[in-house]
């Protein structure tokens, strides 16, 4: 069989723009965050918080991100970084804040995960003077006082999931691709009640009921009932 010319020229095309977005990344350095295996009601949440950020203003905006452990604060500042990133000169995730300070007068994404310390916040010398114009700076914590000593434009409180998203993620993480029951529709709601909408406790739920027989489902709700588990 024999080629025609202009399907060398295409393969030689298709195979230069390939090496063209690999050379662009590599020179844009942008780390993509891993942000959950399926991400039930995150972009109701990334919607406002995206209006709270105010992108299109130049002004130096800090916005935190509030709500109880397991709520889905640090999944949300993850998928928002993933989103926005490439519009700042820079950007950074800290997981961990310790006793880390940044100063630049770039254009910045900064993101502190799981601030619930003032002595962090004051180590980290959070000072809108030190940011470029349009710089954004997220703060995920558990503790609104924390905040106190520094303006924070915003404060975006995390809300729990509904019934319908708590369903789905709960089913997504306990059946997967396996065959499921009417009866275990029905013991699937009684774990999704007693988990309050968190999505932490759901992941957890569903991976722990996971391939459990109908019996042993009934018997840990029970004792999820009177005795709950505090993890």
């Amino acid at each position: 069989m024999v080629l025609m010319p202009w399907l060398f020229y295409v393969c030689d095309e298709a195979h230069l723009i390939q090496k063209a977005v690999e050379e662009v990344q590599n020179n844009l350095n942008i780390a993509v965050l891993h942000v959950a295996c399926h991400e039930t009601g995150l972009e109701s949440s990334l919607q406002r918080l995206k209006l709270l950020l105010k992108m299109e203003t130049d002004d130096v905006r800090i916005v935190a991100i509030w709500g109880m452990g397991g709520i889905g604060k640090t999944t949300i500042a993850k998928k928002l970084y993933n989103l926005v990133q490439h519009k700042f000169e820079g950007s950074t995730f800290l997981a961990n804040i310790g006793e880390t300070s940044k100063q630049t007068n770039g254009l910045v994404l900064l993101i502190l995960d799981d601030e619930d310390d003032v002595q962090q916040l004051k180590a980290l010398a959070i000072d809108r003077e030190i940011f470029g114009f349009g710089s954004r700076i997220i703060i995920t914590t558990r503790d609104i006082s924390s905040l106190n000593f520094i303006k924070v434009d915003e404060i975006y409180a995390a809300e729990k999931m509904n019934e319908d998203e708590s369903l789905e993620l709960f089913r997504w993480h306990c059946f997967k691709e396996h065959h499921h029951t009417e009866d275990h529709l029905d013991l699937s709601n009684q774990v999704v009640h007693y988990a309050g909408g968190l999505p932490l406790a759901l992941e957890v739920l569903g991976s722990f009921f996971c391939g459990k027989s109908i019996p042993q489902w009934k018997s840990a709700i029970a004792k999820l009932r009177k005795i709950p588990d505090d993890d």
